[in-house]
């Protein structure tokens, strides 16, 4: 069983009906821009907190392309344990010191306020700069959960 978030973003239908305007364009940004900066909470937040004891769990991290109709990004982990290590409790021993339980969740809701304001700065920058290639790549990270058998 893997363990992942998907959340409500306040802000993100206003930047979604500010670049809807655009037409395909603006929709390819955001959706680009979503899974950027969900990639960029995963590498630069997430896992840093992610306990590793043998390192599986770490290993296991994704984040999902955004989906087209609803326009989100997942972000998880795909190894059998990560939903028990994250629901542990906090006075546990981690072996690896600012490591912990709620892994995900704790990021994401400290990051959660201004998550709309950076999609809309970066569909911004990708719109402008791909505007005319059509290039919306987000980014290179596991796009499915990784499960070790």
């Amino acid at each position: 069983m893997a363990i992942r978030l998907s959340a409500k973003i306040d802000g993100l239908d206003q930047v979604r009906k500010k670049f809807s305007k655009a037409g395909d364009a603006g929709d390819a940004a955001v959706r680009s821009a979503i899974y950027a900066v969900a990639n960029d909470l995963m590498v630069k937040d997430i896992i840093k907190v992610t306990p590793k004891d043998e390192g599986d769990l770490r290993d296991s991290w994704y984040v999902s392309k955004p989906f087209k109709r609803i326009g989100f990004s997942e972000v998880g982990f795909g190894a059998k344990h990560a939903p028990y290590v994250h629901e542990m409790p906090s006075d546990v021993n981690w072996s690896e010191p600012g490591t912990g339980n709620k892994f995900i969740e704790k990021p994401f809701n400290a990051r959660r306020g201004r998550m709309a304001e950076e999609i809309a700065r970066e569909a911004k920058r990708r719109f402008d700069i791909n505007k005319t290639r059509g290039n919306f790549s987000g980014g290179s990270a596991p796009t499915e959960p990784k499960v070790k058998k």
